[in-house]
């Protein structure tokens, strides 16, 4: 389960971190930043599900399309906590490859690994689904 969002400098977010419960409802007028919310959500569960996170990120702009519009700047961040421990972050910079990483928030003889996290054979994130469920 998402625990958490933090968004720098992405779309209409300056800065935000929400925290997420077990039933957590986005309301707001419009363009108060709802889609923006889910966009970067989606951003982070591309990635997991291992979906090419590029073309799902062209779809939605090049980077001045997506950075914040107020604020002018170089890069945006998201990074998307889940209740085990691990957070996606997703870092674009003008003119600069994606960086995407997932690493591990909490760490003790229990968790996983950062070396097991990041081998070919990796099945830890698969069973996180973002989507419409039937």
């Amino acid at each position: 389960m998402i625990t958490k969002v933090k968004i720098e400098d992405f779309k209409c977010f300056e800065y935000e971190e929400i925290e997420f419960r077990p039933l957590t409802i986005l309301t707001g007028t419009n363009s108060s930043g709802k889609s923006s919310m889910i966009q970067s959500i989606l951003l982070s569960g591309n990635h997991a599900n291992g979906s090419d996170m590029l073309d799902y990120i062209w779809s939605l702009g090049d980077f001045d399309d997506l950075k914040n519009k107020y604020k002018n700047p170089r890069s945006y961040t998201i990074e998307v906590h889940y209740d085990d421990g691990i957070a996606d972050t997703i870092k674009a910079e003008k003119g600069v490859a994606f960086q995407v990483i997932n690493l591990p928030i909490l760490q003790n003889s229990n968790r996983i690994t950062l070396n097991e996290i990041n081998t070919s054979n990796n099945t830890f994130n698969q069973d996180r689904y973002f989507g419409i469920c039937s």
